[in-house]
């Protein structure tokens, strides 16, 4: 992996040190150096996870933000970096990529962009399903906002659809497909089939739940489809099957959830909280099909995550990744109500050699979206802006 660009300088604007962005940013250091710096809003955001500064091998600054929202747990906070300005004079970049538009301090790069005149890519993961804001003026800031840049970073399909609805010209639009924190989540083999059902029975008789399982992990919020995913295993149980619900994450419907389960008389659930990255290969392999019924998601990193593990995934066709990576018949299904879900995975249950089958091709169409793919899209982008070569 080469940038094939001397002299040149890349500097990364992003919200906050998301773990599953430390190999594709380690990856990009190792091969840019000192011309590569990368800046964090803040260095949590208000996410329970954690990023052990000793990970982080490239060259980074944390900046001083005010959070600009009430809510402690807000998952779309926006951020005021007064600095931000000061860092990047001070870097002199080629090219800028900043991470979203709807931080103040997307704006003060964009003002830094425009007035020292470095390129300006902007890494987009909105989708043609996320809600648009009613107001009329934060539309027309956005549309400006992404009319003016200089080209566009996308993980995926829908992303890139997204663009091209505010007349983006596709072939300013570099793929830097999303990836996985692969040190977190080494996949299981076909061989190691016998070490999983061992896994699989002992944790199933922890938690009182029956041999096959769906698994949600997500932050539990009316957003993430929770409620159908609860909808879809009281179905099952009602037709007689035996199907238990492993949800892994935490978030404010919580309580209400639990106490619905209990009311509803939902059998076999599992509340296991939140989980660290390094807990979750073991949190996937319990499952034997991941529910995903987000109605807004603008990737689903738990997508890739399922299907690294050998999970194949039944979701809405809202989740960004859903084009990229759930494949029909091959990787999982797009369903589109409780009823779509609950024929799929009364289906699959009655048919384990085409499960085992899903298996195999998750591992294998997860495979090809890496850290070092991510990192390949974003050194093209940095080619491209620093005058060395075309995209292909």
């Amino acid at each position: 992996m080469s940038a094939g660009s001397e002299g040149a300088r890349l500097a990364i604007v992003i919200e906050i040190i998301p773990p599953y962005r430390i190999p594709v940013f380690n990856l990009l250091g190792k091969c840019l150096g000192d011309n590569l710096l990368v800046l964090f809003m803040s260095a949590q955001g208000g996410r329970e996870w954690m990023a052990p500064a000793s990970r982080l091998c490239f060259p980074y600054k944390v900046m001083n933000g005010v959070r600009l929202t009430g809510r402690r747990h807000d998952p779309f906070p926006r951020y005021w970096n007064r600095e931000v300005v000061r860092h990047l004079t001070d870097f002199s970049p080629t090219l800028i990529i900043i991470a979203g538009y709807h931080h103040p301090t997307s704006y003060a790069v964009w003002w830094y962009a425009k007035r020292r005149r470095s390129k300006l890519y902007l890494l987009c993961e909105s989708t043609p399903f996320d809600k648009k804001s009613r107001r009329v003026w934060v539309e027309a800031l956005k549309w400006a906002f992404i009319r003016t840049c200089d080209g566009y970073i996308v993980p995926g399909k829908a992303s890139a659809a997204y663009l091209k609805s505010y007349g983006v010209d596709e072939r300013l639009i570099v793929f830097a497909p999303n990836s996985i924190d692969t040190d977190s989540f080494p996949g299981y083999a076909p061989t190691d089939d016998e070490l999983l059902e061992r896994e699989r029975q002992r944790f199933t008789q922890e938690f009182s739940l029956p041999p096959f399982n769906l698994l949600f992990v997500g932050r539990l919020a009316p957003e993430k489809g929770v409620d159908v995913a609860i909808q879809v295993v009281k179905r099952l149980q009602n037709d007689g099957m035996e199907v238990g619900l492993i949800l892994v994450g935490d978030g404010p419907l919580r309580g209400q959830l639990e106490a619905r389960v209990q009311r509803e008389s939902v059998r076999h659930t599992a509340f296991l909280g939140f989980k660290q990255p390094g807990e979750m290969a073991f949190c996937y392999r319990m499952g034997h099909l991941l529910i995903h019924p987000a109605e807004s998601e603008p990737w689903g990193l738990v997508v890739n995550e399922a299907m690294t593990c050998g999970v194949p995934v039944l979701c809405s066709p809202k989740v960004g990744a859903a084009q990229d990576l759930v494949i029909e018949d091959r990787t999982g299904y797009q369903c589109q109500s409780v009823m779509e879900y609950v024929t799929r995975v009364a289906e699959l249950m009655k048919n384990p050699p085409k499960l085992a089958e899903m298996r195999k091709r998750c591992r294998e169409v997860a495979a090809t979206l890496s850290p070092e793919a991510c990192a390949e899209g974003f050194l093209r982008a940095f080619r491209r802006a620093s005058g060395i070569g075309e995209l292909s």
